[in-house]
């Protein structure tokens, strides 16, 4: 069941005008608990899939992730997911919300991390393109005991035939 904080009246709500005085009331049986997540963090920059882990969850709960609520995915008593919105590389508070809105009982927050990205080569890099200093690069790695050649860095030790075997 997908539940959109934003539409409280859907049908999680049976029907009923949210704010009215008849309003159901969906409470969990105890008080939820974040237990975990999975991924335990993501790359800056990019939306991220999350699957919560915790007790007492109930169709009406949904994550709130840097202050905002989610569309939350309810698995299980024991199980929600929703997708973290991408953010730049630091630590973001995640809690689950239940009740009919947003200023609801609220789990206790626990951090997500957004890494930094691994920066990528450049390809390009002109010492990279030029084959003396690549050589260069190569030798003093060999000298360290560093380098172990692939099968294009192979150089045959010599150039003569091997010998052949007399029958």
């Amino acid at each position: 069941m997908i539940r959109s904080i934003n539409d409280p009246g859907g049908a999680g709500w049976d029907g009923m005008t949210p704010g009215s005085i008849n309003e159901p009331q969906a409470m969990p049986a105890a008080m939820p608990t974040i237990e975990g997540y999975n991924p335990p963090e993501a790359t800056e920059g990019e939306d991220v899939f999350v699957v919560v882990h915790g007790t007492h969850f109930i169709p009406e709960c949904y994550v709130i992730f840097d202050g905002g609520a989610l569309a939350t995915t309810f698995e299980a008593e024991n199980k929600i997911n929703a997708t973290l919105p991408a953010r730049p590389a630091g630590d973001y508070t995640m809690m689950i919300g239940y009740g009919p809105t947003e200023n609801g009982p609220r789990t206790q927050p626990v951090n997500f991390t957004f890494t930094k990205a691994e920066e990528v080569i450049d390809e390009t890099d002109e010492d990279l393109a030029d084959p003396d200093v690549m050589e260069e690069e190569i030798e003093a790695a060999e000298e360290e005991g560093d380098f172990q050649p692939t099968h294009a860095d192979h150089k045959p030790k010599s150039k003569s035939k091997p010998a052949r075997k007399k029958k």
